[in-house]
């Protein structure tokens, strides 16, 4: 039929991936291959971002609050991570956003209760969330303890 289609992947095999959808489109639509522009191009405005934390701790520095004193994460991060990233669960936060999970277990869990506390109320979420992300934060970080 022509269609080509690519599913799945992660962030760190989009370029391949984008790489051989498009060589597989050329191929059957017999078009011309043609120097790729994007081949490193960055995903995101770093500067963009670094901005818009800037703004939102300049509208309310407690947000320049680190999320634990040994890691440069601060709530804005946090805050950044559920408004422009669709960040959704606590794991979200300390494992894929932070990635303090992966850095420092300890520490991860140490912060879990407050980072948690803020994203239920600026998620409107009750009380049970809360709870709930919480424990299965709790539940997954048991994973990565070594000792």
């Amino acid at each position: 039929s022509g269609l080509v289609t690519i599913t799945g992947g992660k962030w760190t095999t989009y370029r391949k991936m984008a790489e051989d959808a498009v060589s597989n489109a050329l191929f059957i639509g017999k078009l011309e291959k043609k120097e790729c522009i994007t081949k490193d191009l960055p995903i995101g405005e770093v500067t963009v971002r670094d901005n818009k934390l800037k703004e939102m701790i300049r509208s309310n520095p407690t947000l320049k609050e680190k999320v634990h004193p040994d890691y440069p994460y601060v709530f804005a991060d946090v805050l950044f991570a559920i408004e422009y990233e669709m960040a959704q669960t606590l794991e979200d936060i300390l494992a894929r956003r932070t990635r303090l999970l992966f850095l420092d277990c300890h520490a991860a869990k140490d912060v879990a209760q407050k980072v948690v506390a803020f994203m239920a109320k600026e998620m409107h979420k009750d009380d049970k969330w809360e709870k709930q992300e919480f424990k299965n934060f709790q539940i997954l970080a048991e994973q990565y303890l070594l000792t």
